[in-house]
């Protein structure tokens, strides 16, 4: 059965707070890009992970989905705790999850909770389809742009260099900003 986004209209007809969409992708739809948008809390975490549920239940011949979720504006514990279901569900099917554009403030939520390397994650969803992530950006060695000094940096973001006492952002591509 090939996927519709009926799945998710019980979902997105509510005033849940979350409005969540999906889309074949690639040539033989055996991928789904999913969007997700607005905020995942206690309220809403339930019909969130049950409507995600439904969809990989629905989709059987799908075998990678890709979550998309850099328009939530919030998630709280209960939101990573949906995630954390929907991903052993996905490999008990034998099915792959990939998150994509995973804004910094739900990736420290990831993290503080010690849960950010359970999921496989893309830059964008084309790559699911290759096997995954592109190349590791990060760690990185950034040079210091007043001072020249090699920095080690984990991630995107502002930094400050140690010896003067610069500030300088780092893109996603592990550049200087």
């Amino acid at each position: 059965m090939a996927f519709t986004n009926s799945v998710f209209d019980r979902l997105n007809a509510g005033k849940s707070g979350v409005t969540v969409n999906g889309a074949s992708i690639g040539g033989d739809a055996t991928a789904l890009f999913v969007t997700v948008e607005g905020y995942i809390e206690t309220g809403n975490a339930g019909s969130f992970q049950t409507s995600m549920l439904e969809m990989l239940q629905e989709c059987m011949e799908i075998g990678i989905v890709v979550i998309d979720i850099g328009k939530v504006t919030y998630m709280a514990s209960m939101g990573i705790g949906a995630f954390i279901t929907i991903l052993s569900r996905t490999k008990e099917m034998g099915k792959r999850l990939f998150l994509c554009s995973v804004p910094k403030r739900t990736e420290d939520l990831f993290r503080q909770l010690g849960f950010w390397d359970m999921f496989e994650k893309v830059d964008r969803p084309e790559s699911a389809l290759t096997g995954g992530a592109a190349p590791a950006v990060f760690p990185a060695r950034i040079p210091c742009p007043t001072c020249g000094r090699a920095l080690k940096v984990g991630r995107t973001g502002s930094f400050r260099c140690p010896s003067c006492r610069t500030v300088f952002d780092v893109n996603a591509e592990g550049k200087l900003a």
